[in-house]
């Protein structure tokens, strides 16, 4: 039967047992008490909580992307805007932590820029643990930070953004943009060449080079003499005063690279919670979807791959209505076979015995 309540699978209760049952979805026995509304029709999944993409509201989280390499642009904001330091005693803690996060977890600092209120980090992993890294780090410092100023709860404003960089050629551009960051802050511009939280004076030569942080992948690539690479650094940074803001060429809020990068690494069957930009910034076009007849591709088209009505429409030379009718009839073909897989004794007609959607 069809019921207006999600079903969550609980674990079979008599041991040696396979089989389980089924519970309802509550509201407050989602993660976190999100309250979601429990509007899919039908869930079984193991023991998993699954959220249907298409019927029930979701808290959308990021997509994290994690692989041996990755080179992320990593930023942090403070809670409702606020500072995440209140004075150098914490900046020298988060410089700390920072410093112990990279020794741990055998990160490579590339860039960092520590302001009043938020945070950059250029960051390679080696080891594919970004999240882990980035949780001590704010977990961490969070914790010492509330201690210190005797305050409770959030310090960071929700999840930190990572950015899947391509190497070559934003690199340089994402280190010139990070260290630039005093100098183009509204509220209090300072000095990016005297600003001592940030890499740009330990990259330059100007101090010594702290353990956590890497300048050669960045001077390498002016000069293989150290002292001209330094000065060649110092000039391109100069030379970015008047240049963007902001990165460019960000796709999806995750990935900064061109069209081959992005499909490379994209997740598109990565958990439905995480917004399809992410999980597919680079979509199949329509007409590739309807090029081989597929009987769901109307569907697909518009579920899967986000679609509109009336892009589909354009495609096939159609009315949107049309597409809407052909869109019902696709999906209750789509359960009718999912209906025969669960009741292959049942009077379903076989799969093979099923036509094709029709446009009338």
């Amino acid at each position: 039967r069809v019921s207006s309540r999600a079903y969550v699978s609980e674990p079979p209760t008599t041991p040696g047992t396979s089989v389980s049952r089924l519970i309802p979805i509550t509201p407050a026995s989602l993660v976190g008490g999100s309250g979601l509304a429990p509007q899919q029709s039908w869930h079984r999944v193991g023991t998993r909580r699954c959220v249907d993409a298409g019927q029930a509201d979701r808290i959308a989280r990021p997509l994290r992307i994690e692989f041996a390499g990755a080179l992320y642009h990593v930023t942090g904001r403070g809670n409702e805007r606020k500072a995440i330091v209140r004075g150098d005693d914490d900046r020298r803690d988060w410089i700390a932590t920072l410093a112990q996060v990279v020794s741990r977890f055998d990160w490579c600092v590339d860039a960092y820029c520590l302001m009043d209120n938020h945070l950059h980090l250029l960051v390679e992993t080696p080891n594919a643990n970004l999240a882990r890294g980035m949780r001590q780090l704010n977990g961490v410092y969070a914790q010492r930070f509330n201690g210190r100023h005797g305050r409770f709860g959030h310090l960071f404003g929700g999840r930190y953004k990572a950015i899947l960089v391509q190497r070559e050629p934003h690199l340089l551009e994402l280190c010139r943009y990070i260290v630039l960051n005093p100098a183009r802050s509204e509220s209090a511009p300072r000095s990016y060449e005297t600003f001592p939280w940030s890499s740009y004076r330990a990259t330059a030569g100007l101090v010594p080079v702290p353990a956590f942080l890497r300048p050669t992948a960045v001077l390498r690539h002016f000069d293989g003499d150290l002292a001209e690479a330094r000065r060649r650094y110092r000039e391109f940074v100069r030379a970015g005063l008047g240049g963007a803001q902001v990165p460019e060429e960000v796709v999806g809020e995750v990935y900064l690279g061109d069209r081959d990068f992005v499909r490379g690494h994209t997740a598109p069957n990565a958990c439905v919670e995480i917004p399809r930009v992410q999980r597919e910034p680079v979509r199949c076009s329509l007409e590739g979807l309807f090029e081989h007849d597929l009987q769901d591709a109307v569907a697909r088209a518009y579920r899967e791959h986000g679609y509109s009505l009336r892009e589909i429409a354009a495609v096939l030379g159609v009315h949107y209505s049309t597409v809407s009718r052909r869109l019902r009839r696709e999906e209750a073909w789509s359960a009718g076979v999912a209906l025969q897989d669960l009741t292959p004794n049942g009077d379903v007609r076989p799969r093979r015995e099923r036509g094709k959607p029709t446009w009338v």
